[in-house]
C-alpha cells in the first residue's frame, strides 16, 4: 500500500515574511487584520499595511497554493495553459442559462496570486468616463483622476528598447507609472507587428459612423477607443535572445520582492476561508475571527482578528464568502442553511461579466506565416470600437432610442427576476451606462465590454461552487449589439490591407453561418457558442445601499463595522477594458482608506 502525503512547505527568511501551508502556529492565533484571497486587490493592501505598520500582524488566507517556480505560469508562451490547468483555476460550470439552456464554463484563479496568475496578462485601463460615472452613482471621490493615480502607483512600466521602438511600441508617458510594484511593457523581442497594424488599418478602414479610428493607441491613457498593442504584466526579458520574459503577477509584485523585510505578514496557502464569526448584538456587527479548512480537506480552524477583515476573493469567491458568514438574502441563507447574521438582500447580484464568440481563418496562399514565438505572448493587438463605428450613425441612434425607453421595464424585469434589488438603483445605472455608451463614446466592443445584463449568484457551501448565473442576453441591445459585431468582424477579414492576408474562414465557417446569415441564423448560432470573458464585476457593488449597494465609497460591507472589499466585486458596472489594472488601483485606494482609518 502506498501512501501519498502534502507534506507542508515553508518560505520564510529569519525575522521576515513567511509563506506556509502548513496551520501550525497560525490557528488559534490573533491578527489585526485577516486578508481573504490573494489576487491583486488583497495582495496590495497586505504588502501596504506590511510596508506602513510593521508591528502589527497581517494574516492573508489563500486557497490555492504558491507557484513560485511554474513554468506554466511564469512563461508567458503559456498563458493559455494557465487559464485552464486544474491546480491554478476553479473550473466549473454557471447554472443553465434562460435561453437554450447552456451552462457557462466559469474559472477564477484558485493560486496565490489569485487570477493574475493565470489571466492572459493584459495591461489596460477602461475610458475615463466610466470610472468617473463611479462618482456618480453615489461614491465621492472614486473617479477617473483618483484611480488614475492609484494606477500609476501600482506600476512599474517598462520603457520601449530600441527593438521594440524600432517594431512599433509607442507609449504615453503621462499614462503610466514608473515607480510602483507591478512590472508591465511588452516582451523582449517584440515580433510580428507588421502583421499587427495591418490589422489595426483594417479595422480603422472597416469602420462606420464617418469617424476615423485611431491606431496604435496606450490603452492606458483614459481613452480606449482605437486600435493598438496589448501591453502586459511582464517582466520583459534581460536581452533580445535571452527568451527569459516572465509573468508579472501579484505575488511578483507585491510579495516576493519583500520577503526578507516584511516581517509582520504571514500568508497561508492551501487553505480555504470558510466563513467570518460575527459578533452580533451589537450594531453593526463586527468580525471577531475567521474560520478555515485545508483545501485539500481537514477540521475546521480560525484565528482571531483585532481591527478588520478585508475579503478579496474576487466576484465570485468574495460574494459566497459573505454569504457563508451570514451577510446576504435571508431566503437565500435559509435555503443554504446559513443563519441570517446581516440583512443585505444584495449581496451576490448585480453580476455583470463580458461574453465573446470566436472566428478564426486559415491564411492565404502566399501570406507571411508567423510560427508562435517562444517565450512571447502570441496576441498583441486589438481594438475598441463605440458603437456608432461598428452599426454606422442611423443604426446607433435607433438602437439607442429603443435602448433607452426600454430603461424602466427592463429595471422592473431584473429586480423581478433577482438580479438587482432595487429598481431605482438599477434605473439610475442603465441610464448612465446608455449615457456613456451613446453620448460619450465608450467603447462597447473588444470582448464586448459594458453588457446591459445582470446576473447573481446564491452561494450554497464552501465545497462546492456557488450557483453563477451570468444572465446574459437577457437584453436585447446585447444581443442586437453582438450580431451587429458578427457581421464586423466578418466586414474586417474582408477590408484591406488584411484581406490579402485572410483565406478560408474556418470558424464557424460558411456551412455553420452563411455569408449572408439572416439575425435570427446569426443569434442562433451566437447562443450555443458564446462564453464568458471571465471578467465579473458587481456581486459586491460599491453603491448607496439603498441603490442596491453592498460596500461604501469606503469600501465597508454595510451592517458590519470592521469588514471591507478590495476586489473587482465592487465595480458598480462593467469596464471596457480588462480588470487586472483597475483592480491593482482598487487595492492601492483600498490600502490608503485602510491606513487613514487607523492613523497608521
Amino acid at each position: 500500500m502506498r501512501v501519498v502525503a502534502l507534506l507542508p512547505t515553508v518560505f520564510a527568511f529569519a525575522h521576515a515574511l513567511t509563506i506556509t501551508n502548513s496551520s501550525t502556529g497560525i490557528a488559534g492565533n490573533t491578527y489585526d487584520f485577516v486578508i481573504v484571497g490573494s489576487g491583486p486587490g488583497g495582495l496590495s493592501v497586505a504588502s501596504r499595511l506590511a510596508q506602513r505598520a510593521p508591528k502589527l500582524r497581517i494574516l492573508v488566507i489563500e486557497a490555492g497554493s504558491d507557484q513560485r517556480g511554474n513554468t506554466v505560469v511564469e512563461d508567458p508562451a503559456n498563458a493559455g495553459s494557465a487559464f485552464l490547468s486544474p491546480g491554478l483555476s476553479k473550473l466549473f460550470f454557471s447554472a443553465p442559462q434562460h435561453d437554450i439552456g447552456r451552462q457557462l464554463f466559469m474559472v477564477w484563479g484558485q493560486t496565490l496570486g489569485g487570477s493574475s496568475t493565470i489571466n492572459g496578462m493584459q495591461w489596460d485601463r477602461g475610458q475615463a468616463a466610466q470610472y468617473d460615472a463611479w462618482e456618480q452613482l453615489g461614491n465621492p471621490g472614486w473617479n477617473w483622476a483618483s484611480m488614475k493615480s492609484f494606477m500609476k502607483k501600482s506600476e512599474a512600466f517598462k520603457t520601449p528598447t530600441s527593438q521594440q521602438a524600432a517594431a512599433g511600441f509607442v507609449y504615453d508617458a503621462s499614462a503610466h507609472g514608473f515607480n510602483g510594484r507591478v512590472s508591465a511593457g511588452m516582451p523582449r523581442p517584440l515580433q510580428g507587428t507588421a502583421l499587427q497594424f495591418e490589422y489595426q488599418d483594417a479595422v480603422s478602414n472597416a469602420t462606420l459612423g464617418g469617424s476615423t479610428l485611431p491606431t496604435n493607441v496606450d490603452f492606458c491613457t483614459g481613452n480606449t477607443n482605437g486600435a493598438g498593442l496589448f501591453q502586459y504584466a511582464i517582466f520583459p526579458a534581460s536581452s533580445d535572445t535571452t527568451l527569459d520574459n516572465k509573468r508579472c503577477n501579484a505575488a511578483e509584485a507585491y510579495i516576493y520582492p519583500f520577503m526578507s523585510t516584511f516581517a509582520n505578514l504571514t500568508i497561508l496557502t492551501d487553505h480555504l476561508a470558510k466563513r467570518m464569526l460575527l459578533k452580533t448584538g451589537i450594531q453593526p456587527a463586527t468580525a471577531t475571527g475567521v474560520e478555515f479548512i485545508p483545501t485539500a480537506g481537514g477540521d475546521v480552524l480560525s484565528v482571531k482578528v483585532k481591527k478588520e477583515v478585508i475579503v478579496a476573493g474576487g466576484a465570485i469567491a468574495s460574494a459566497a464568502f459573505l454569504e457563508l458568514s451570514g451577510v446576504g438574502d435571508p431566503a437565500i441563507l435559509s435555503a443554504a442553511g446559513v443563519p441570517l447574521v446581516v440583512n443585505l438582500t444584495s449581496v451576490g447580484t448585480g453580476l455583470q461579466d463580458q461574453f465573446f464568440v470566436n472566428f478564426e481563418w486559415e491564411p492565404a496562399t502566399g501570406a507571411p506565416f508567423l510560427p508562435p514565438a517562444p517565450n512571447a505572448l502570441q496576441f498583441v493587438s486589438t481594438s475598441f470600437l463605440n458603437l456608432r463605428q461598428i452599426v454606422g450613425n442611423a443604426t446607433a441612434s435607433s438602437m439607442g432610442s429603443s435602448l433607452v425607453s426600454s430603461i424602466p421595464t427592463r429595471a422592473a424585469a431584473t429586480v423581478a427576476s433577482g438580479g438587482f434589488t432595487s429598481v431605482t438603483g438599477l434605473t439610475t445605472i442603465f441610464n448612465l451606462q446608455a449615457n456613456l455608451m451613446l453620448n460619450k463614446s465608450v467603447p462597447v466592443e473588444e470582448f464586448l465590454g459594458g453588457p446591459a445584463s445582470f446576473g447573481q449568484i446564491p452561494s450554497t457551501n464552501t465545497w462546492i461552487p456557488p450557483i453563477v448565473n451570468p444572465n446574459l442576453f437577457t437584453d436585447s441591445f446585447d444581443i442586437n449589439l453582438m450580431i451587429a459585431s458578427v457581421r464586423f468582424a466578418r466586414r474586417i477579414a474582408s477590408t484591406a490591407p488584411i484581406a490579402a492576408r485572410i483565406g478560408v474562414e474556418t470558424i464557424p465557417g460558411f456551412t455553420t453561418l452563411p455569408e449572408d446569415a439572416t439575425d435570427e441564423q446569426i443569434q442562433a448560432w451566437i447562443k450555443t457558442t458564446y462564453l464568458t470573458a471571465a471578467h465579473p464585476v458587481g456581486t459586491l457593488a460599491m453603491l448607496p445601499k439603498e441603490m442596491g449597494g453592498v460596500v461604501s465609497p469606503k469600501l465597508q460591507v454595510y451592517g458590519l463595522g470592521n469588514v471591507r472589499v478590495s476586489d473587482a466585486s465592487i465595480i458598480p458596472i462593467q469596464l471596457a477594458t480588462h480588470p487586472q489594472a483597475t483592480v491593482y488601483g482598487v487595492g492601492e485606494k483600498a490600502a490608503e482608506i485602510i491606513i487613514a482609518a487607523h492613523n497608521l
